[in-house]
């Protein structure tokens, strides 16, 4: 059961991947898709945590999140 539920986990996280790939076509810059990329690998980071891993800034990652 467990392996099925991990699919299904992984299949969401693709899903969202796809509908955020769309959403931040209009936003400039290098942070959307950095963002979008290190949230399909760790789908409950902190802003913190995005911060490091995307080495944007704070303001950045706040308002790409937002």
């Amino acid at each position: 059961m467990e392996c099925l539920t991990a699919m299904r986990h992984l299949d969401d996280t693709e899903e969202w991947s796809e509908r955020a790939e769309t959403a931040k076509a209009p936003l400039s810059g290098r942070t959307p898709p950095t963002l979008r990329a290190m949230l399909t690998q760790w789908p409950l980071a902190s802003a913190p945590m995005a911060e490091v891993l995307t080495v944007a800034s704070r303001a950045g990652v706040q308002r790409n999140l937002a």
